[in-house]
Parts: C-alpha cells; sequence; structure tokens
C-alpha cells in the first residue's frame, strides 16, 4: 500500500463513502459549493449514487477547481474525468 493512498479522493467512488473515509472532506465538499451535502438526509440518500464527476456536473462546478483545491488541501485526485468524458451510470 502506497502511504499516500490514505489521502487519494477517487471521483468515481460515491460521495457518501468519500465523506465515510474522510470525515473532515465534507467542510471542504460544502465550501466547493456542494452545499446539499449539509443536509444528512441527502448525504445518505443521494450521495450514495451522486460521484463526484457527476456531481460537479450537478452543481455546476468546475472538475478542475475542485481537484485544485483537493490538491491544495493535501489530497490526490484519482478517476477525474474530463469534461468531454461521459460517466458510466
Amino acid at each position: 500500500m502506497n502511504p499516500t493512498d490514505d489521502f487519494n479522493v477517487d471521483f468515481n467512488q460515491p460521495v457518501k463513502t468519500l465523506i465515510d473515509d474522510h470525515p473532515d472532506l465534507l467542510a471542504l465538499l460544502v465550501e466547493i459549493g456542494f452545499t446539499p451535502l449539509e443536509d444528512p438526509i441527502l448525504r445518505q440518500s443521494i450521495g450514495q449514487f451522486v460521484t463526484l464527476n457527476r456531481g460537479a456536473k450537478i452543481a455546476g462546478v468546475s472538475v478542475a477547481f475542485i481537484c485544485q483545491q483537493l490538491i491544495y488541501n493535501g489530497y490526490q485526485p484519482i478517476g477525474v474525468k474530463k469534461n468531454n468524458e461521459k460517466e458510466a451510470y
């Protein structure tokens, strides 16, 4: 296991899984623009199905901006989809 694996944020994982693995990520995601995650019910329901790739599109937040903020806060983004790539649902 790579020592930095604990800081990987996989854009293909459900947001709820990411937050469960990295609880401090919640505040950062809300600050970035994922404000529905503040609601524990929404976090539990839609958070189980929405990935960061899909959530970025829904929230109208640039994937590049999310990556920049994650890197700045010590995370390593992985599984990032470019704007023209389609995500498998």
